[in-house]
Order: structure tokens, then sequence, then C-alpha cells
């Protein structure tokens, strides 16, 4: 079982640095597209809540700070979420000429999209919270709920993997929801105090993520969801380990699908 596990990071880890050279290799710019749809993004809102077109109350820290560090979160939760899709298409011509452990797809996905969102992340919140002067242990905390909502992200795109596979388009529906659900959460703006916005956001099981992250990375003192936080973890971790074997179950399929 322990070889066997090392054999499935060992090869995870192969593929994750075979797809990460070939993506920078062909791109002239190289990480400046994976900056550049959160920053975009970031900045349309920083205009508008600076030209007073939308009404932001008063938060914590600066909303540049609040909007950019939210975009970012949320990105890697949209990567995360289509990463085992993408794995088992960039890989289509091998799975279905070679026998190897499947799961090593995910290792391979998981670290691809960690390397690309430190990529994205560090340089640019360092600059944030250097501006805000809020460096300090507690920070480093912060990759607790960015790992936890890459894992939630991997959950959910495992265990409809199948379905998207077979039903191409569901995956359209899919990246249909992505952008607008993006509301619902408080990656954009803060949670408000009434209204129907209020009872989506604060029952969003993504909310604690966006929240104990901020909290965490400018050394806020609310830390109100982190009780929320921990639940869905444990909630993630339960429903992880099935979610492999019903990955594993569901491959030949998918792999019988391809050929075909």
């Amino acid at each position: 079982m322990k070889i066997k596990l090392q054999n499935i990071f060992e090869l995870g880890y192969q593929l994750a640095l075979r797809d990460f050279s070939s993506l920078y290799r062909l791109s002239f710019l190289g990480i400046f597209w994976g900056i550049a749809g959160p920053l975009v993004t970031s900045l349309s809102f920083i205009l508008l809540q600076r030209s007073n077109i939308i009404n932001i109350p008063e938060i914590s820290i600066s909303y540049p700070a609040y909007v950019i560090s939210g975009t970012l979160i949320w990105q890697l939760f949209v990567d995360s979420l289509n990463a085992p899709l993408n794995q088992v298409q960039i890989n289509k011509s091998v799975l279905t000429k070679i026998q190897f452990p499947w799961l090593a797809l995910i290792v391979s996905g998981f670290i691809n999209i960690m390397i690309n969102f430190s990529l994205k992340f560090i340089p640019i919140i360092l600059v944030l919270m250097i501006i805000e002067n809020s460096f300090t242990a507690q920070s480093f905390l912060v990759i607790i709920p960015i790992l936890g909502i890459s894992f939630f992200g991997f959950l959910i795109g495992i265990y409809v993997l199948p379905i998207i596979t077979l039903f191409e388009d569901l995956k359209r529906v899919i990246n249909l929801i992505t952008g607008p659900l993006v509301f619902l959460t408080p990656a954009l703006y803060p949670i408000p105090e009434s209204g129907i916005l209020n009872l989506f956001i604060k029952n969003n099981p993504l909310t604690p993520f966006f929240l104990t992250a901020r909290s965490f990375l400018f050394n806020l003192s609310d830390l109100h969801t982190i009780e929320s936080f921990f639940l869905i973890m444990v909630f993630i971790f339960v429903l992880f380990i099935p979610g492999c074997f019903f990955y594993n179950l569901s491959m030949p399929i998918l792999i019988e699908r391809m050929e075909n």
C-alpha cells in the first residue's frame, strides 16, 4: 500500500512538472496570463467603487486588498473545480494507451493548481500586506483555508467528472453557473446586512473560506466563521476518500467512452 501510494505521488509529481513546463514554454508572457484575469476583475470593481457607482460599506481593510484577495481565492476554487476534468482531457491519449494509477492525475492537478496559485498569490498578496502593514506570524495560517477551498473544488470536480464526461453540455452549464456564483460569495464585497443576498452569502459553504483566509492574511480579529470553516473541512475530508474510490471506479467507463 505504501509503495503504491508512493508511486501515485511520484507519477503525479512528474506529470505536474510536464504540464507546468509545457504551459509556460509555449506562452510568451507566461504567468502574466494567470494573474491578468483576477487583476482585471479586481480593477473593474475598484474603479466602480472609487466612482461611487457601487457602494461598499466600511470594512477592516482597504477595498483593493479586499477585492484582490477575494478574486484570487475565487479563481483558485474555479481552477480546482475544473482540474479533474482538465487532467483527463490533457492526458486523454495516455489514458487510452497506457495503464497507470489514475489517482496520479488528481495529484498532478492539485500540484499544478498550487504552483500556479502560489505564483499569482504570493507576490500580489505580499505587496498588499506591506501596504496594509498587516504581516504577522498569523498570516502564514492562510495556507489552511487556501488548501481547504482547493480541496472543496477538487471534491466537487471529482464527483461531477463522470457526468460531465458523458454529457458535455453539463460542462457548459457549470461554466455558466460559476460566473454569477461569485456574486453569492464575499469575494467582491462584504456580506450585506439584510436582504436576499445576506441569506445566500451567509449560508454559502464557500463563505467561511473567504472570511477565514482574510482574517488570517490581514491579521483581523474577526474569526466568527472559524467553527463553520472547520466543520466544512471535516465534511470535505470525510467525502474525499470515497470520492477517490468513486473516481477510480468511474475511470474505466470514461476511458472506454473516450476510445469509442
